[in-house]
């Protein structure tokens, strides 16, 4: 269960670009996700082994009231922030991380940490699971 100390938004602080691409067929993207894009020109959450470039993290639509949980469905145009390094976002991670951990694209668009890829994010904040954490990108 969310806290009251947990983020409403995804971007916590920098100055990302900002992209809107479909999202592929037979899948959603949740604000926070690592999305990857495909060569039909959509994109999909980023699988793991894989090095997205550039970073692309789905944002949620909060110009329109989106919160953070509001999934993009099949087919429907996903806002995502083009992260450069330094700038902070609440992301999802696939298991218990330590502050200062380098992580690397994991599972369902989520990080995972660091193994023989490339290191895309920092952890800022510790978590005891898989979950949302507050990360840096590289």
């Amino acid at each position: 269960m969310p806290s009251n100390t947990d983020p409403k938004t995804i971007l916590l602080k920098g100055t990302p670009g900002a992209v809107e691409y479909n999202v592929n067929a037979a899948q959603t993207i949740v604000p926070g996700e690592l999305a990857a894009l495909q060569t039909n020109g959509t994109v999909q959450r980023a699988a793991a082994s894989t090095s997205p470039t550039p970073l692309l993290i789905a944002r949620e639509e909060d110009y329109v009231g989106g919160a953070i949980d509001t999934a993009y469905p099949a087919g429907e145009r996903c806002p995502l922030w083009v992260m450069k390094p330094g700038d902070e976002f609440y992301g999802f991670v696939t298991a218990a991380v330590t502050v200062g951990a380098l992580l690397e694209a994991g599972a369902a668009g989520a990080f995972a940490p660091a193994g023989t890829n490339p290191r895309l994010v920092q952890a800022l904040q510790a978590t005891a699971g898989s979950g949302r954490c507050r990360l840096r990108a590289l």
